[in-house]
C-alpha cells in the first residue's frame, strides 16, 4: 500500500501486546504505520475517573505507559467505544462538580497532549452543553447572509416566552417556517412573528432577540435585510 500511495495512513485497531505491529519487515510485523495505544487509554480513564482522594492509590495508571511508550508507533485515542452504550461523554465521565468536571477534562487532554505518541481525539471528546431546557439553536449559511437561515428547536412540551438567542447579525429576522403551525395541526401559539436584534451580548453573538417557541416545536427564520 505505501509503494503504491506514500502519503497515505494505517493504524492498526489492536489491544494486545503483539509487538512490532507497524514494522512491515521486522518480527513479522503487519506493516502498519501506528498502533492504538489501548493499554493507556484505560488506564488513563481509569484513573482521572476516580474521585482525586483516590487517585494516590492508582499512580501506576499513569506511570506504565511510559515503560512501552517507545516500543512502537503508538497512537493515544479516546475512541468512540469510550462513549457509547451509556458511557457519556467524557465531560459526564469526570468526578466532582461541574467547575471540578471540565478542571479534569482539562487536564486529561493537557497530559494526552504531552505524552508520547500521535494525538486522535474521536466522538464524545466534544464538550457538549447539558442543555437543561433542551432548546437547540444552530445556523444553516447559504451563499451569503440573506440566505442564512436560522434554525431553533424546542424539544420540550414547555412554551419558552421571551426566549433570548444569539443572532449572527444585525437586522430583522422573520420566521419562515414553523412546525408548530396549525395547518400542520401544531398548536399555533406563535403567530407571524419578528424578531429584531439587540446589542446585547448572547450566545457568543454580539446581537441577540426575544422570541416565543412553542411546545416541541420547530422554528427557520431568515433575515428581511432591514
Amino acid at each position: 500500500m505505501y509503494a503504491h500511495f506514500p502519503d497515505v495512513q494505517t493504524i492498526a485497531e489492536e489491544s494486545t501486546a503483539f509487538c512490532w505491529s507497524e514494522q512491515a519487515s521486522l518480527c513479522r510485523g503487519l506493516g502498519f504505520e501506528m498502533k492504538w495505544m489501548m493499554g493507556w487509554m484505560h488506564d488513563t480513564l481509569d484513573y482521572f475517573g476516580k474521585d482525586p482522594v483516590h487517585r494516590k492509590y492508582a499512580h501506576e495508571r499513569i506511570t506504565f505507559s511510559t515503560v512501552y511508550a517507545f516500543t512502537e508507533n503508538f497512537m493515544l485515542p479516546f475512541s468512540h467505544d469510550e462513549v457509547v452504550h451509556g458511557k457519556g461523554s467524557l465531560l459526564a465521565r469526570m468526578p466532582g462538580d461541574e467547575w471540578q468536571k471540565f478542571a479534569n477534562l482539562r487536564l486529561l487532554y493537557l497530559y494526552m497532549f504531552t505524552h508520547p505518541g500521535t494525538k486522535c481525539l474521536f466522538m464524545g471528546n466534544e464538550i457538549a452543553q447539558s442543555a437543561e431546557n433542551s432548546v437547540l439553536v444552530y445556523l444553516r449559511k447559504g451563499n451569503d447572509q440573506v440566505n442564512d437561515v436560522l434554525v431553533v428547536l424546542n424539544t420540550t412540551p414547555v412554551p419558552r416566552h421571551a426566549w433570548r438567542i444569539g443572532l449572527p447579525n444585525e437586522g430583522k429576522w422573520k420566521i419562515v417556517f414553523n412546525s408548530d403551525d396549525p395547518f400542520y395541526y401544531g398548536s399555533g401559539l406563535v403567530a407571524e412573528q419578528i424578531v429584531i436584534s439587540e446589542e446585547i451580548f448572547w450566545h457568543g453573538r454580539a446581537q441577540s432577540g426575544l422570541m416565543t417557541l412553542p411546545p416541541l416545536g420547530g422554528l427557520v427564520l431568515k433575515t428581511t435585510g432591514e
